[in-house]
């Protein structure tokens, strides 16, 4: 792919119509929903964290380029012990866009609020949280919460609520057990602050649409496996889930072995 972009001219007709959207046009029209996840997931994957020799080839070709919230057609906020969300309308948050789509990397304790003028795109990545979406008439919020608070749970929701989004067609991702490593805590006060199904369904979600995955860890001097991390990928008409594991490398966790358990959630 990288080979392609750097034949393709910085010209109008190029912003128009260009590699990344051309693949993922193709990736959404694949009959088989393996398929189609497989397609997504390798543009994800290529497109990285904004440093790889993909992107910049992307870049350099007009393809894509790097976005960050205004405050009007995409907000993002900050959620940060059960208050009221802070926007970060600055450098702390980008995303990316193409002429047809943004992708927009959900971090940690961030809340999107996105007009619907493009397709959206959303990629999280998860071992101990949780991730909630909801639509409206020209628009889709999502939002990354650390550890699956509560707290931090029901201040999205109101968010939610107040700017119009009904939240019985939202779609949640939760980890199905209290987290292992949330600080400062033992395991019956992680266990009262994690939101589990029953907390969803009392902000309103229906019980079909709140979804769980189960993540373990388990380290031992200095060396530790993860077991089910979980990214999604939310597109305008699916939740692509799947999971992996982790082993220590370098000071940090990386993928080990294949991914597995593909989920695909069709959205109402």
């Amino acid at each position: 792919m990288i080979e392609e972009l750097q034949d393709q001219a910085v010209t109008p007709e190029a912003q128009r119509t260009n590699l990344i959207d051309t693949e993922l046009d193709e990736a959404e029209i694949e009959a088989v929903a393996a398929d189609r996840l497989d397609l997504i997931r390798a543009v994800i994957d290529d497109l990285g964290d904004w440093d790889t020799p993909f992107y910049r080839q992307a870049a350099q070709a007009g393809a894509i380029q790097e976005s960050r919230p205004d405050g009007g057609e995409t907000k993002a906020f900050h959620l940060s012990h059960a208050m009221t969300p802070t926007p970060r309308n600055d450098s702390h948050e980008r995303f990316l866009e193409t002429p047809r789509r943004r992708v927009i990397r959900v971090g940690q304790q961030i809340l999107w609020d996105v007009v619907d003028d493009k397709k959206n795109y959303f990629w999280a990545s998860m071992s101990e949280c949780s991730f909630l979406m909801a639509r409206k008439e020209g628009r889709v919020a999502a939002v990354h919460i650390g550890y699956g608070q509560a707290g931090d749970l029901r201040v999205a929701a109101d968010y939610m609520r107040e700017a119009g989004f009904d939240l019985r067609n939202a779609v949640a991702i939760i980890n199905a057990r209290p987290p292992l490593s949330q600080p400062d805590s033992n395991q019956a006060s992680r266990a009262m602050r994690h939101a589990g199904p029953e907390t969803y369904e009392a902000l309103g979600l229906k019980r079909e649409n709140v979804h769980t995955y189960d993540y373990t860890y388990a380290g031992q001097d200095g060396e530790g496996v993860g077991r089910g991390l979980v990214q999604l990928i939310a597109t305008p008409d699916n939740v692509f889930l799947y999971a992996f594991d982790t082993h220590q490398e370098d000071g940090g966790q990386v993928r080990k072995g294949p991914y597995y358990n593909d989920t695909v959630i069709r959205l109402a």
